[in-house]
């Protein structure tokens, strides 16, 4: 009867074996563009809502394959105003833009809903500066306002720390490695409780499990339940490549702004009327230059955030003027950085879709102006017209 017993050789040799084509596959998968060619933008199905998060070996494969060599790229990051909330994919901002700046161009947009200005965009710039590749960074900003004090991001702290044990990000400078240095004593003990992410990503790095089982779910078969993507049992376990890219436009005025939460609106805007000349602008240039490096910071254009005149005009009037001093002195701030900034004031009621997100006819007014500054940018940091 022994012969029926199972030999634990074959058995562990299979397992071995198993975890080395795991570990290769992943390798494979983190050297090749995984995302379809027509991808706008990374939209809810596709994003950190259904648990989808891109690995820094995923984006810049993304990059580089969107970007030849030849073209300068333009890297669109920040939050969900740039993401093109209540635009549909073929009418998008950045897609105009990539439109009004033609071949000598290739814009990618990498924002996410709620990201921070130093967050996806910043980090494959980053990415594509190290590699001596030709990039013009944009993002969104508002007055007096940073919303990350760790420079390892907002919501995405995993991706730093990936793309740092991989030595794809440009090396770090006195201000981010200070700030890194506190945020890691001042948050030992809610860390503490966590899986380690500076060990995870240096386990990543040799293993490539994240790249594997992203790449599998977004290619082949989906991995993860949300309820985003549970509608229809067909669509729970579709690939993520296969989601489609769906957005509410928003209603005719009055009605898109009958269904705003007033009371929540207004008090945020009543927020960000509080003069800011002391502390918080002080906070919000430490911020930036903690996490922006010199480098992308003399590539990047910034929207300075704006409000839709709708809720504005309901400010008593004192409000109003120092809501528009604190966007004066916040663009000087940022500009004595090297930052470009494009004011946001050239936006009326029609062109909000709510109080910050744009319209398509909004995001059209954002794609001309934008398109003309980031030549510039170009121009002036590549010495060329193009």
């Amino acid at each position: 009867m022994d012969h029926w017993l199972p030999k634990p050789g074959p058995f562990f040799a299979g397992m071995v074996l198993s975890f080395l084509a795991c570990v290769l596959a992943g390798r494979y998968y983190s050297q090749h563009n995984i995302f379809r060619d027509d991808l706008a933008r990374f939209h809810m199905k596709t994003s950190s809502e259904v648990n989808f998060f891109p690995t820094p070996s995923q984006l810049l494969r993304f990059a580089e394959h969107r970007i030849p060599a030849d073209r300068i790229g333009v890297i669109v990051g920040g939050s969900s105003v740039l993401h093109g909330i209540a635009q549909r994919p073929e009418y998008l901002w950045s897609k105009r833009m990539q439109d009004l700046l033609g071949d000598r161009f290739r814009v990618i947009n990498v924002s996410s809903r709620g990201g921070a200005p130093h967050e996806y965009g910043n980090w494959v710039s980053e990415m594509l500066l190290k590699k001596r590749r030709r990039v013009v960074h944009v993002s969104d900003i508002f007055p007096c306002y940073y919303m990350s004090y760790d420079p390892a991001g907002l919501q995405i702290r995993d991706f730093f720390w990936a793309a740092r044990a991989r030595d794809l990000l440009l090396p770090d400078w006195p201000e981010r490695a200070k700030r890194l240095e506190q945020v890691k004593l001042e948050r030992a003990a809610e860390r503490a409780k966590e899986p380690n992410p500076r060990l995870m990503a240096i386990l990543d790095a040799r293993l490539n499990f994240n790249d594997l089982w992203g790449s599998f779910r977004y290619l082949h078969f989906g991995t993860f339940y949300s309820p985003l993507l549970a509608p229809r049992l067909s669509t729970l376990f579709m690939p993520l490549r296969y989601q489609e890219d769906v957005e509410e436009v928003a209603p005719p005025i009055p009605a898109r702004y009958l269904r705003a939460n007033l009371r929540r609106e207004m008090h945020i805007l009543s927020e960000l009327s509080i003069p800011c000349a002391d502390g918080p602008l002080r906070k919000m240039e430490e911020d930036f230059a903690s996490s922006i490096s010199p480098q992308v910071r003399h590539v990047s254009v910034f929207l300075m955030q704006d409000n839709s005149p709708y809720f504005v005009n309901q400010l008593s009037p004192q409000q109003q003027r120092q809501l528009r001093e604190n966007s004066r002195i916040s663009a000087e701030a940022l500009e004595r950085y090297g930052v470009t900034l494009l004011q946001g004031d050239f936006l009326d009621e029609t062109d909000f879709a709510d109080r910050v997100h744009l319209t398509e006819e909004g995001g059209a007014k954002l794609a001309q102006r934008m398109s003309v500054l980031v030549r510039e940018k170009a121009r002036q940091a590549y010495g060329e017209n193009p």
